[in-house]
């Protein structure tokens, strides 16, 4: 969606109304953003890596791409005020091609898998032996107080918070 929403924009006659270096900036961006999109659209793992792990691993690296265009998105939505005329333009043209409906599509997934990891993470605990919860008090106290109410976190918060710690750890693969 996104590459389609880049090609939309450089295609907008409103792109080409400033003849500058500035505006000539915000096409390269997006014109890379296409061909890098592109890319990881047809790339794919070799056959001897196509398992679990690495397939979800190639899936998120895909995802950094995406993240490429919503970081430049993001940079021209949340400073509106401040916005150059060539971001402006930019900014009016992400809104045209239907950015807003992109980001808010975007927030309920990203709620969805917070709340997913959530009600996932009671499974997880209940696995995990004694010991191992000894070993890992810290995660243990917070996923009772969590269970308690005690941390003030809705389902969502507290999903979020897991998402950041999972991928914030390092991993022993």
């Amino acid at each position: 969606m996104t590459n389609l929403m880049a090609k939309y924009m450089l295609d907008d006659p409103s792109m080409n109304k400033i003849d500058n270096e500035a505006m000539e900036y915000e096409k390269s961006v997006l014109r890379k953003y296409v061909k890098d999109s592109e890319e990881a659209l047809v790339a794919s793992l070799p056959a001897n890596k196509n398992d679990q792990q690495n397939r979800f691993f190639f899936a998120l690296g895909k995802s950094f791409v995406i993240g490429n265009f919503d970081s430049f998105a993001r940079r021209r939505f949340s400073k509106t005020g401040e916005l150059t005329p060539e971001q402006q333009i930019t900014w009016d043209s992400l809104k045209n091609h239907g950015f807003l409906e992109y980001r808010a599509d975007l927030v309920n997934c990203e709620n969805e898998v917070a709340g997913y990891l959530a009600d996932s993470f009671d499974d997880f605990m209940n696995t995990l032996s004694t010991a191992e919860k000894e070993k890992d008090k810290d995660m243990a106290k917070t996923w009772e107080m969590y269970k308690k109410n005690e941390l003030g976190l809705t389902k969502i918060e507290f999903g979020q918070r897991l998402f950041q710690v999972i991928f914030s750890h390092n991993s022993k693969f």
